[in-house]
């Protein structure tokens, strides 16, 4: 077996490990979009919830005052728990990508041993099959021995 085809078991199981790194990237990615959009819908909602203080009457119960402002404030706290996932979320798809960074370099290099190794073996391949061209040659025309 030439060494060009001994790495190909080494090959096929870093491209496997680069395609399930770059699965949890995707993954990771797509968390890291639906937390941004219920972010966005959480904040949207508190803009609009906020600009509507409720009355009755033209005057603010005590009670209704106060059950707003929780309100309010469990929705700061949602947004805020919120933030903390995002910024989680995307410390964990930039990990992803580097070790996908470096799995998918490691494949490359693999890669390209490999195809250096095939191009060595064909060019020794090339040369043993003119050596032995030649030497065919060489023999037609050389001069038996005289035998005396």
């Amino acid at each position: 077996m030439n060494r060009s085809h001994r790495l190909q078991p080494v090959k096929e199981f870093i491209r496997r490990q680069e395609d399930e790194v770059a699965k949890a990237m995707n993954r990771a990615a797509e968390e890291l979009r639906q937390a941004q959009a219920q972010l966005e819908a959480l904040q949207q909602f508190r803009r609009q919830y906020s600009g509507e203080l409720p009355r009755q009457g033209g005057a603010v119960r005590g009670a209704l005052l106060h059950e707003y402002r929780a309100f309010l404030a469990n929705l700061g706290r949602a947004i805020q728990e919120q933030e903390e996932k995002l910024v989680r979320l995307r410390q964990r798809h930039a990990e992803l990508e580097r070790s996908w960074r470096q799995v998918h370099c490691r494949h490359r290099g693999v890669e390209k041993f490999q195809h250096k190794l095939e191009r060595q073996e064909i060019h020794a391949l090339e040369r043993r099959l003119q050596n032995e061209l030649d030497d065919r040659s060489a023999s037609r025309f050389r001069k038996p021995k005289p035998k005396w």
